[in-house]
């Protein structure tokens, strides 16, 4: 990713008590009065900051570069609440993996680069090959291949983190079953390492507070889907 992205990261995780949710939709121009709703409330609630993403279901071409700017929060006390890019790519077929190579020139501009693979080998290949920041998998819905260890210790190995939504678990009881099976294989896999918490919301009222989010992890009668994370753990790993 760019310098000045690897260097807001490294200084984010350096921060222990930093509290980020990594995963806020920006849909296009009109949906950024939504998403500055969306931040403030994130800044109330208790977070340091948020990644505002750019979701990208085709080959990431050109025109995707540089398409995140920092949203003004001005009205309530949001001042120093921090901001990141975080480019967003489904990877349906083997192209899709190949236009995230950095040399493109659009993924070094964003901060953060994270890819949603569909297929056993494209899942490989993110966790052993691509520059990506995050993994992030459709755990609320059933999964189209088997998770597996020797993908994700290598993904584990080159410090890419996976990413659990929790939104989807709110919304119907069949998203919320699949995300607490699928949740709980990736978490016996990864032994609870390179986890990292995100809201995936659609909606404000689906936003939890970082302390609410490591009680859902971990404390019946909530979703306790999360049972290898240590509540700390479970804070931390909001960390970007």
């Amino acid at each position: 990713m760019s310098t000045q992205g690897g260097a807001q990261r490294g200084a984010a995780r350096q921060d222990d008590r930093a509290r980020f949710d990594l995963a806020v939709q920006l849909v296009d121009a009109a949906s950024a009065e939504s998403c500055r709703e969306h931040l403030r409330l994130l800044a109330r609630l208790g977070y340091d900051g948020a990644a505002v993403a750019r979701c990208v279901a085709r080959k990431v071409g050109r025109s995707d570069a540089g398409q995140v700017s920092a949203i003004e929060l001005s009205a309530g006390g949001a001042g120093r609440f921090r901001q990141f890019s975080r480019l967003t790519a489904t990877l349906s077929e083997a192209a899709h993996a190949y236009a995230l190579n950095p040399s493109n020139g659009v993924t070094p501009t964003y901060d953060l680069v994270a890819a949603v693979p569909t297929t056993e080998p494209l899942f490989d290949q993110c966790c052993r090959q691509l520059d990506v920041d995050l993994i992030s998998l459709p755990l609320a819905e059933r999964l189209p291949f088997r998770l597996s260890l020797p993908p994700i210790a290598a993904a584990i190995a080159r410090g890419v983190h996976f990413e659990i939504c929790y939104a989807p678990a709110l919304r119907d009881s069949s998203a919320r079953r699949n995300l607490i099976s699928n949740a709980q294989q990736l978490l016996r896999l990864t032994r609870g390492r390179n986890v990292v918490l995100s809201s995936g919301a659609e909606r404000p009222m689906e936003l939890r507070g970082p302390h609410d989010v490591a009680n859902l992890c971990v404390a019946p009668p909530a979703l306790a889907w999360l049972p290898l994370l240590t509540a700390a753990a479970a804070e931390a790993s909001c960390l970007a």
